[in-house]
């Protein structure tokens, strides 16, 4: 007999000796499918309302240039806008930006695309950030994660407890995010920069680090363990982006001039951001496949003319690296070589090895390689 999850058990603590039961944690997969089913449906119960939010949006910024209509018209057309918009975006390429000489300059031998957190589980062991990637300083990193995945309401104690994870059953919020937050807590919606005691850490990495930015505390001595005793560091989510302007080189040659292009079905169970998440206030700014429309709604100025002029005007959009002119997508599941990667497109090299390597590991999961002029 297996009982998954026995809380009643972990609460009282070590357990030692043996008995008739076998106790098993939920798998990755599981955590991840309760809290794509819980937030989607949250949010697209609210799609009605989102919509009429953002049709507003767009009659404040583009009401003046509809010319000779009554202002419940001039609603209507907004109303188309946003249905158009959010038709474009579904259609819209799923992309993962990379940097072909880290990937191919030797043949690459993975399977599966593993997420930073994933990639801190050395030898399968626990979980250990460090501020090795200068982009990503793990404690911000992770408070950044915690802040945008969870709406504050999951933090409610009266919600409907249940034990375990159940696949069976319907999950409190409370219960999906024990498994999920990297923190020990749900982070204050508006809260940009991380508290000090998100992670513990130990002064163990050494290597040279450079800060990105004034606001990161970059840390090259530090190896950053989370404090949540019930994280499983395989639930975190795999970062993508919606390359909305069909931009040649991906949606953000910040990480790479290269992009793995993802299957359209990885696109349903995403979850959307207007931006990077490192400065996104909370998970209001989510949205749906259903409701990328709504992006426009939370978007800054800037990306709100980006996303106007590629998915109504019909522009292609130039190459970018800013972080605000993202839409970003977070995939609770994990992306696997050979059956969601639709193509990959390198960026012009003259380095064969990188051209031959990148060709073998297409051939060998067989998608197209696209070469980039």
């Amino acid at each position: 007999m297996t009982i998954t999850d026995p809380d009643e058990i972990e609460e009282d603590g070590n357990v030692s000796g043996e008995g008739p039961w076998k106790f098993a944690q939920p798998s990755a997969q599981v955590i991840q499918k309760h809290y794509v089913n819980a937030r989607v449906h949250e949010l697209n119960r609210d799609a009605d309302r989102h919509r009429d939010e953002t049709v507003h949006a767009l009659l404040k910024d583009y009401g003046a240039q509809i010319k000779w209509q009554t202002r419940a018209k001039k609603l209507k057309y907004c109303g188309l806008a946003y249905d158009m918009l959010t038709s474009v975006l579904q259609q819209r390429d799923l992309t993962i930006n990379l940097n072909a000489a880290v990937w191919f300059s030797q043949p690459n031998p993975y399977k599966t695309y593993a997420h930073m957190y994933e990639r801190a589980m050395k030898g399968g062991g626990p979980m250990e950030l460090t501020d090795a990637d200068e982009l990503n300083p793990a404690n911000q990193r992770a408070w950044a994660d915690d802040r945008i995945t969870f709406p504050e309401h999951w933090a409610d104690k009266t919600s409907p407890a249940h034990r375990g994870l159940d696949p069976r059953a319907t999950q409190s919020g409370q219960a999906i995010s024990h498994r999920m937050l990297t923190g020990t807590a749900i982070p204050s919606s508006g809260t940009i920069l991380a508290p000090k005691d998100v992670l513990q850490k130990t002064r163990r990495f050494e290597g040279p680090i450079t800060a990105r930015a004034d606001t990161f505390q970059i840390d090259p001595l530090a190896v950053f363990t989370s404090k949540n005793p019930k994280l499983n560091p395989k639930a975190k989510q795999v970062f993508a982006a919606l390359n909305y302007g069909r931009r040649t080189h991906g949606s953000s040659h910040q990480y790479g001039w290269s992009h793995l292009v993802l299957k359209a079905n990885l696109k349903v169970d995403a979850i959307y951001f207007p931006g990077d998440t490192f400065y996104i206030p909370g998970a209001d700014h989510q949205a749906t496949f259903k409701t990328l429309g709504k992006l426009y709604l939370n978007a800054g100025v800037d990306l709100r003319a980006l996303l106007v002029q590629s998915c109504l005007q019909g522009m292609q959009l130039g190459d970018n690296k800013e972080a605000m002119y993202l839409v970003e997508a977070h995939i609770f599941q994990e992306v696997r070589f050979d059956s969601h990667v639709k193509a990959l497109r390198l960026e012009a090299t003259t380095d064969q090895t990188i051209v031959a390597n990148a060709q073998k590991f297409c051939d060998k999961w067989g998608f197209p390689l696209v070469r980039l002029g």
